[in-house]
């Protein structure tokens, strides 16, 4: 009841937090004077990062953003004092405790649930943290229930107490570990500090899906008559830190080769479904792990074949050709092979990296042509050629597609000549493959701005604008914005608990929660809308309630979900629309997180 207790008191203070006028400064510096004894209220600062974290107001305010029951994306820094000393425990390796911007504990509360200790290792000093310590957290966090802003179980740990980091949670010699890098992919691996987040995260379940990670490898090792390999794997030298790749094989499931030696200090990438067993060894789950390449080149596997050559093998294909589950290269190749000359049917979207610098020409075509692979030096290409922005608009002269940016392409596949596997050209430039994406944004047009840009006339009448372009604050509320043929955005509360707020970053979004509405007010009648959300993280997905609805004279449209990550509104017939992301309650159910909007005009 005292925790439960804490929660409603903490989320009290964080309604008054964010109402507030005072203008407090924030606690943190060289000299941390206490707050004077009528001080309880302290504005939110930081940005979340190990250089800036968050304080508490901060991290309140942040997870207020989130609704009810959604854990945070990405790990974030949280720097207070500790005030409630709830069970640090030596016997379970773990702590729990609240943290508040004030040393009395008067001003915002934040719990710290069954964090690791320092070092991200078990806690083994159960008084490493003491009463009124300033320390900083590390870690996923979630308003639980929705009315309870904690970290995320088994993802935060203590990053430091009174500015000393250490191992082993009492301020050991252990160095601490590194920063959580990578999305898991093959194009963008996991680190092992971010593989050892992810098993701590699924526990004793192995994950669903397959991951990619890349390391150093801890010690030597040689394939015994087993034909396959376990090692550890960490980040840099000396970490202790690790990840284990167990009875991993060769690609395609191949046997290794008996004597075949991986040297200590190698860096390899495996992939496999990762598993914290017995919930203390971050590992592959058994059967399921793949050695790839050990120094960027195949390991040797039975009958000869790998680790000598130059050029790494390709990766295995994946993925299914749909925007929500996009081919990667080898895929895509594989579709090409299949197809031969003669052009796919069907469109397939395709993810992978630009193998080089490509910069879009200022003359009548304004479109990009790059090769795109699944790891940097892979030999395996596939070939986006003459794709254009969206709606078949022309590229930005000028905008620049960096090397090794993540990019995804949607088009026809071909064979070309039988030898070059690529997008298909067609008489007419505007059906020509289409760029969708660079790293994660949407491309830059012609006549200025990302995808639409904001000039964003298509030939149809229609236009098409990233929420990147609609000028909002970063974890600010989304309110009013025009796009530049004079239609007006208008985002608001509506009947719900908690306002629509903007978020820049990788997936850039205007996120509208349970009730919230958007108001489309145009000179012309508008037809259909189109409006595409954010990537489903962790199976949670950002494409609306399905009572969510638009309003049009007078007339109510239900949502389409084209897809996971794309929804629609048909049969509008109004020059003003009101969509309303409805629910059967004020909060919860699933967010609509608008990354960008396509508004299809009538006649």
């Amino acid at each position: 009841m005292k925790r439960l207790a804490n929660y409603l008191i903490a989320t009290a203070l964080l309604a008054f937090t964010l109402t507030s006028c005072e203008d407090v400064p924030s606690p943190f510096g060289e000299v941390v004077p206490p707050p004077s004894p009528e001080t309880d209220v302290i504005d939110p600062a930081g940005s979340g990062t190990e250089k800036d974290p968050y304080n508490v107001a901060g991290v309140l305010e942040f997870i207020s953003g989130l609704g009810a029951d959604t854990p945070s994306e990405k790990e974030v820094y949280i720097k207070g004092y500790a005030v409630e000393l709830t069970d640090i425990s030596a016997q379970y390796g773990n702590a729990t405790f609240t943290m508040s911007d004030d040393v009395d504990g008067k001003a915002n509360k934040f719990t710290v649930y069954r964090a690791a200790g320092l070092g991200n290792q078990k806690v083994t000093d159960a008084n490493f943290i003491k009463q009124g310590d300033v320390v900083v957290i590390c870690g996923k966090v979630i308003n639980y229930k929705g009315n309870t802003p904690e970290t995320v179980q088994g993802s935060a740990y203590v990053y430091s107490v009174n500015g000393e980091t250490g191992g082993g949670g009492g301020g050991g010699d252990t160095p601490s570990p590194g920063e959580a890098k990578g999305t898991g992919t093959q194009a963008d691996p996991f680190n092992v500090a971010a593989a050892v987040a992810k098993c701590k995260e699924t526990g004793e379940t192995a994950t669903k899906d397959v991951y990619f990670v890349k390391g150093i490898v801890a010690a030597d090792y040689t394939v015994d008559s087993y034909k396959n390999a376990t090692f550890d794997m960490i980040d840099a030298e000396g970490a202790t830190e690790k990840f284990t790749a167990f009875r991993v094989k060769g690609p395609d499931g191949a046997n290794l080769k008996e004597g075949y030696k991986i040297p200590k200090g190698a860096t390899v990438l495996i992939s496999g479904n990762l598993v914290n067993f017995k919930g203390n060894t971050p590992e592959t789950a058994q059967n399921t792990g793949t050695l790839i390449t050990v120094n960027d080149k195949a390991p040797e596997v039975e009958g000869g074949g790998g680790g000598g050559g130059d050029t790494p093998t390709p990766g295995s294909p994946q993925g299914t050709g749909t925007e929500a589950d996009p081919f990667n290269v080898a895929a895509a190749i594989a579709k090409c092979q299949e197809t031969g000359q003669t052009a796919t049917n069907e469109e397939y979207y395709v993810k992978g990296l630009a193998d080089a610098d490509c910069t879009i020409a200022d003359d009548n075509y304004k479109n990009a042509t790059f090769d795109m692979v699944d790891a940097a030096g892979s030999a395996d290409k596939f070939k986006a050629f003459r794709v254009l922005a969206p709606n078949g608009q022309k590229l930005k002269a000028g905008y620049k597609i960096p090397k090794g940016a993540t990019v995804i392409v949607c088009g026809k596949l071909v064979n070309y000549k039988g030898n070059t596997p690529e997008t298909v050209q067609t008489t007419n430039p505007a059906y020509n493959g289409t760029l969708v994406s660079v790293n994660g944004q949407a491309p830059e047009v012609d006549g200025g701005g990302e995808q639409g840009g904001g000039s964003g006339e298509a030939s149809s009448g229609d236009i098409t604008a990233a929420a990147t372009s609609f000028g909002f604050t970063d974890k600010a509320d989304a309110t009013t914005t025009t796009l530049s043929d004079g239609t007006k955005l208008t985002f608001d509360k509506g009947e719900g608990s908690t306002g629509p707020k903007y978020y820049a970053g990788d997936y850039a979004s205007v996120r509208m929660y349970a009730k919230n509405t958007l108001k489309i007010e145009s000179s012309k009648i508008i037809s259909k809308i189109v409006i595409t959300t954010s990537t489903p993280y962790q199976g949670t997905k950002y494409n609306g309630n399905d009572q969510a609805y638009a309003e049009s004279s007078g007339s109510k449209v239900t949502i389409k979900k084209n897809s996971d990550t794309e929804v629609e509104f048909s049969g509008l017939s109004s020059s003003t629309v009101l969509i309303c992301n409805d629910f059967t309650e004020a909060k919860g159910g699933t967010q609509l997180r608008l990354s960008s909007i396509t508004i299809t005009y009538g006649n």
